[in-house]
């Protein structure tokens, strides 16, 4: 599914109009260019950060009118399913002094009650697309780190996966977790004729026409 954040995003590089439209659209905040806009990406090196091999399948990063530096990290979701876990993986989630929990401690958005779930597999792979942003922050990368999972509308088990991550977030861990659908960012897709054509190739590849 590594094609799917190139489509959905690639065209943005050369477009930051439309890429702080978007961002304004998706998360209320706007940001000023340029931008570092990158798919498949993750702070090097590794061991300074997560110590493994999580990337965000988009990063786009700039600054708020405040000159702050904003860190958005996008996970893309098409599949149904939770992902097992790995040897490698459970080494870091079975210890509790690792970079995975001690990063969830000191972050502060996380509820004490939500820990032992975030290590499920449903919601695994969220939680450490989200760890690696906030672990940017708590090194200095970042002044802010927003986390954004896109899927499908019927997607109903990513829906109820956000929907239970989002219940071991802390009113501001909220704030910087966000959901949006494949149809609403298509919809918000505006601008000349190639991007009509781009709207057009999204719809017709990933969105799932209801039969009559």
């Amino acid at each position: 599914s590594e094609h799917i954040p190139f489509n959905l995003f690639a065209p943005l590089i050369s477009r930051p109009d439309l890429a702080n439209h978007l961002l304004y659209r998706i998360l209320g905040v706007e940001l000023l260019p340029p931008y570092q806009i990158e798919p498949e990406w993750s702070p090097k090196p590794a061991d300074k950060y997560l110590g493994d091999r999580t990337s965000f399948d988009t990063y786009i990063k700039g600054t708020d009118n405040h000159g702050r530096v904003i860190g958005v990290g996008i996970e893309v979701k098409y599949t149904e399913q939770g992902y097992s876990l790995r040897q490698s993986e459970a080494l870091r989630v079975k210890n509790p002094e690792s970079t995975y929990w001690a990063t969830t401690r000191k972050s502060g958005v996380f509820t004490n009650g939500g820990c032992e779930l975030l290590a499920t597999d449903d919601l695994r792979q969220i939680w450490r697309n989200h760890l690696l942003g906030l672990k940017m922050r708590s090194v200095g990368d970042l002044d802010r780190f927003i986390s954004v999972t896109i899927f499908p509308s019927a997607n109903e088990h990513m829906s109820h996966a956000l929907s239970q991550y989002q219940n071991l977030l802390t009113d501001n861990g909220k704030s910087g977790f966000h959901g949006c659908t494949f149809e609403q960012y298509i919809a918000f897709l505006e601008g000349d004729t190639e991007i009509a054509k781009w709207k057009s190739f999204l719809q017709d590849r990933y969105l799932v026409k209801a039969l009559v």
